[in-house]
């Protein structure tokens, strides 16, 4: 099997419906299986509900009310579910943003741009 023809169901948690639509077009034409959460506690009810999932694609800043950022989510995903991999999409992942520094280590791969996502999913795949 090449490894574009890997599947995996995907949940895409990001507060911006644009930025989830965007990731999850370009995820499903790479063939994947896409489900995606507003917010972060959201997410995790996913995570629980659909315990098939492998990866997980997240934004960073998200609206405090709706469960915190997407660090926090990261830590409680991989103590629930230490198996998948995180994908961390944001526009600060080229930055030096203090609070993003605390979690960086939790996620796999790092991108701001929707369309490296497949690419990104791939190298993990393979990994």
């Amino acid at each position: 099997m090449s490894i574009s023809q890997v599947q995996l169901k995907i949940l895409v948690v990001d507060d911006s419906l644009v930025k989830r639509r965007m990731a999850k077009g370009f995820l499903e034409r790479a063939g994947h299986t896409v489900i995606e959460a507003e917010h972060t506690d959201d997410g995790l009810a996913k995570l629980k509900e659909h315990r098939d999932i492998g990866l997980v694609v997240v934004d960073f800043q998200m609206p405090n009310e709706h469960g915190g950022n997407g660090g926090r989510f990261a830590r409680k995903a991989l103590c629930s579910y230490p198996w998948i991999q995180l994908i961390l999409h944001s526009t600060n992942v080229g930055t030096n943003d203090g609070e993003l520094e605390k979690f960086r280590s939790l996620f796999h791969r790092q991108t701001s741009q929707a369309a490296n996502l497949p690419k990104l999913v791939e190298e993990l795949s393979v990994a």
